[in-house]
């Protein structure tokens, strides 16, 4: 059951379905009215140009994608050594016209200390350091690239229409 609207995304080949973020990744058949729980984590899902496949973010520093054909959950990218994570800078994943590449901002949260909060009564409290990139992916040739800074929006211009099939994924 969806409890919170935390991202949405149609079926590209125009089936009746539509996948939900909220208490998890969820699959909604608008025809029957059944909606099945996917994965019981997730945010921000977008469908592949395929119907094949169902990306989406668990934090700001991670990607991960659902295999529809078997069920099965890969994490495609993750920051390493991330502890604190958290989802204030997650946004989803955007593919290029001809799906060979896709983006997305990934960040990280690195404990930097710990401070005492005057407007607390002095109570002691943690102090975080962000680092945040942009990621290219080549799913066709398997190949990463990465950007620092943050991008608020990210948008494909151009570009040939041809598409990448959902196997070429690495």
């Amino acid at each position: 059951r969806c409890t919170t609207a935390e991202g949405a995304s149609f079926d590209p080949l125009g089936a009746a379905r539509v996948v939900l973020a909220g208490g998890g990744i969820h699959i909604w058949d608008t025809e029957s009215g059944r909606c099945n729980q996917m994965a019981a984590k997730g945010r921000h899902p977008v469908w592949s140009s395929d119907g094949h496949r169902i990306y989406f973010r668990e934090s700001s520093s991670d990607l991960h994608y659902i295999d529809l054909s078997n069920g099965e959950r890969t994490c495609l990218l993750s920051v390493t050594g991330q502890q604190a994570r958290e989802l204030w800078f997650a946004q989803p994943i955007c593919f290029s016209p001809c799906s060979r590449y896709a983006a997305a901002p990934v960040s990280s949260r690195r404990l930097r200390g710990v401070q005492q909060n005057a407007s607390s009564g002095g109570e002691r409290e943690r102090v975080y350091r962000y680092a945040h990139a942009t990621v290219i992916m080549d799913f066709e040739k398997c190949e990463l690239w990465q950007c620092e800074g943050m991008a608020s929006r990210i948008e494909w211009l151009g570009g040939a229409r041809k598409k990448v099939p959902a196997s070429a994924v690495c």
